[in-house]
């Protein structure tokens, strides 16, 4: 705390002189990079999570308060994890608890926008599946079709295929729908974007859980924090429950 309020004074003194550097978004940077030039695949952010873990709160620790050679053991690990908080925070440029906060802050914000990027593409492979399932539909009765226009007893031959043609005019149906009135795209195009859609999607999802693994270390940092400092953790149980999962 010492630390963070000398630090404080510090840059404070130092403020106007201060540029502050944009905040990388790399949910934007996928999105801008998609829209000029849809063929390439963005790279994902790489984030290597470190071994830092929650540090115990011994007077809530049931096993420790009955085993006091378990309670010992949890000291130790204790004053690791708390040296380890401490070296993370400075080794990270984090001269005060509101840097850190902003720090929090921000790996929350991308996260968010990550999961979003994710299950919009998801959302946008499903319509292409659904696509190329009703256009495979649509062709393969579409000569169907064109012998039930051209029948001289068009009652008769609706009756003899009548479940044939009502897969057409659903598969048609629904392309048309979906087109909003332009020409329907080619099986090939179709499956050229589920091929990009599928890469951008494993992208987008690898660049998630990076942001997402950030986002739970500082959550932990976080709570060690409040833990050294003598305060109670309200995210401990739900930072737990987080890395079990």
């Amino acid at each position: 705390m010492k630390t963070f309020m000398d630090n404080t004074k510090s840059l404070s003194k130092k403020k106007e002189n201060v540029q502050e550097q944009p905040v990388s978004d790399t949910a934007t940077n996928l999105q801008q990079a998609l829209s000029s030039d849809s063929s390439l695949i963005p790279v994902p952010f790489i984030f290597i999570k470190s071994d830092l873990r929650l540090v115990i709160d011994l007077q809530t620790c049931i096993k420790a308060q009955q085993s006091e050679a378990y309670a010992q053991k949890v000291k130790l690990t204790n004053l690791k994890q708390m040296a380890q908080t401490v070296a993370y925070i400075q080794e990270h440029g984090y001269d005060t608890r509101a840097d850190f906060n902003a720090a929090l802050t921000n790996a929350e914000n991308q996260t968010s926008l990550a999961r979003k990027k994710m299950k919009d593409t998801e959302q946008q492979l499903k319509n292409v599946n659904e696509q190329i399932h009703f256009t495979g539909q649509y062709l393969a009765y579409k000569d169907l079709y064109a012998q039930y226009r051209k029948s001289h007893n068009r009652n008769k031959f609706y009756e003899e295929h009548k479940a044939e043609l009502s897969l057409y005019e659903t598969a048609l149906r629904v392309l048309k729908e979906k087109s909003n009135g332009q020409k329907l795209p080619s099986m090939k195009s179709l499956y050229q974007e589920k091929d990009r859609l599928t890469e951008l999607r494993e992208v987008q999802r690898s660049d998630f859980y990076s942001h997402r693994d950030q986002e739970r270390e500082l959550r932990t940092v976080d709570a060690n924090i409040d833990m050294i400092l003598g305060k109670k953790p309200e995210q401990e149980h739900h930072i737990e429950k987080e890395q079990n999962l």
